[in-house]
Formats: C-alpha cells, structure tokens, sequence
C-alpha cells in the first residue's frame, strides 16, 4: 500500500519503507495540567458517588455525577505525556504532536507548514493552560503548558498552531521553514 504509514518500535516511522527515527523529540513539561486534573477528580468523586447514591436523586445528575469524574480522568490521562516531533518524511519534514502516551496525535504534513517561527508569550496570551482554539473553527490552537518560548506554525489556509516547547528555535531549524 503506497504511502500508509505503519508502526514498527517505539520511536520508528514507515512510509513506503522508508524507515527514519524522529529529527528532533522533545517531551513537554506538562505536570500542573495532569496534577490539578486528579485533584479535582479526588476532590469530586467522594460528592458525585454521594449524589449519585442519594435517593430520590434525579436522573441528571447520576448522569453528570458519572460522567464529570470520567472527564477529568480523560484530561488528565491526555495530558499526562506530551512529545512533539520532527520526522523527515518522502513528502518533506512534517511534525507531530502526541498527546496521552501517542494514544492521540495531531499531525502537521510538511506540505501543510507554510512556515515555523520562534515566538515568547505568556499564558495569559495564549488564553491560559490546556489546548485552547480550534484549528477547524478558529484558524487558530495553541497547546499550552507554560508560558515562555513557543514554537509557531503558520500552516495552509491562514491557520496557526502554536506549542510552548524547550528550544523552539531547534524545531525551526529541523523544518527547514
């Protein structure tokens, strides 16, 4: 099959069996996210099993009893481990973001990537912590852990993604943008 893409090893890519490791990993600082996501999930669930347990408690709020707990464990699971990566693809360099130990991973094909630039901004900003924006709705999405040095991607269609990243001048350089 041209151009699928497989997974072999850990940190490995396929393309047309072209294998080649990442250009440049870099795992994000991402502990405050995951942190204030299992505290509040200890914090909430005690008072969720106490409503949802009550009697004569309406079927709402078993339902949102159930499902706030179950949010806040998604949320933080997601952002437990982020990594993003440079890979030297046939069609150029593309990067990848993999959130939730690469359960879940937004990818950016090098033909999408107008450009790259080095930017410092605060969270306030970038509208505070987490994944804020859309790039569908939006044209815009940062992925926020801190604020600082970011990484900047002007992509097709007027889009930006923005990722604070350690060193984003070296992801600049490993694009080639």
């Amino acid at each position: 099959m041209a151009g699928a893409l497989s997974r072999r090893e850990s940190d490995h890519r396929v393309y047309d069996d072209i294998v080649s490791e990442p250009l440049l990993k870099r795992r994000l600082r991402s502990k405050l996210i995951p942190g204030l996501s299992l505290f509040v999930l200890v914090v909430f669930s005690p008072y969720a099993v106490s409503a949802a347990t009550k009697a004569g408690a309406p079927w709402w709020a078993r339902v949102v009893a159930t499902l706030v707990p179950l949010l806040f464990l998604v949320i933080g699971l997601a952002f437990a481990r982020l990594e993003v990566l440079v890979l030297d693809t046939p069609n150029g360099r593309s990067l990848e973001v993999h959130y939730g130990f690469g359960l879940l991973k937004q990818r950016f094909p090098a033909a999408t990537i107008e450009s790259a630039t080095t930017v410092s901004r605060s969270m306030i900003e970038m509208g505070g912590l987490g994944y804020r924006g859309s790039l569908r709705v939006l044209r815009y999405a940062a992925l926020v852990t801190r604020g600082g040095p970011a990484l900047e991607l002007q992509l097709t269609n007027r889009r930006r993604f923005l990722v604070t990243v350690d060193q984003p001048e070296d992801f600049v350089a490993a694009l080639g943008k």
